[in-house]
């Protein structure tokens, strides 16, 4: 398990397997910038939970956070509207937590408006920062801890990474299926 994790700290993940410990530093917004973040939808307990941390941090940050749902997932046109909206609010970037693992035309569409990758990972090469989650992590983290819980028993576990659409989901089934092999210091 994560040893290093605490509230203190900040996890920064290199790639699937390697992380380093950075300590949190509390920061305050020089202005109060005007931030849209887009999420897929807010019927779940981890956009939820997601969103409750965007919105303390909005507030303790000082910054200004307009929130826009797209009802679930594949709602493209749902979120691309939703940028336009964000424009016309004035945001100065765009928090975008797709609905989907493509997001056609975005650059044409925020045209020099930052967008920022939030959980979902889209296939845009011009979106240069991607603040999310080590979906392999996100399985194999878990997977660990049922193994060693069972202490080599069998178990009959039902994984739900969610939509095959959702940026992550394919990594997390990846984790969990290389947490029961491990030995120690490698991955199978």
């Amino acid at each position: 398990m994560l040893s290093a994790f605490s509230a203190d700290n900040l996890l920064r993940w290199h790639d699937a397997q390697h992380y380093t410990v950075q300590a949190s530093t509390p920061l305050k917004a020089k202005r109060a910038w005007k931030l849209c973040a887009l999420y897929p939808s807010l019927k779940d307990s981890y956009w939820l939970s997601l969103n409750y941390g965007m919105q303390e941090a909005a507030r303790r940050y000082g910054v200004d956070l307009k929130v826009l749902e797209a009802g679930g997932y594949s709602q493209l046109a749902t979120q691309q509207a939703q940028i336009d909206q964000c424009k016309q609010w004035g945001a100065e970037a765009i928090l975008l937590g797709s609905s989907t693992t493509s997001f056609p035309d975005l650059q044409k569409q925020v045209a020099s408006l930052p967008v920022i990758e939030l959980v979902n990972a889209i296939d845009a090469p011009h979106v240069k920062s991607r603040v999310g989650v080590p979906w392999f992590q996100m399985g194999y983290q878990p997977g660990r801890y049922l193994v060693q819980w069972s202490h080599g028993k069998p178990l009959n576990v039902l994984l739900m990474p969610g939509p095959d659409n959702a940026g992550g989901s394919k990594e997390m089934v990846e984790g969990f299926s290389r947490s029961h092999c491990r030995k120690p210091g490698t991955y199978c």
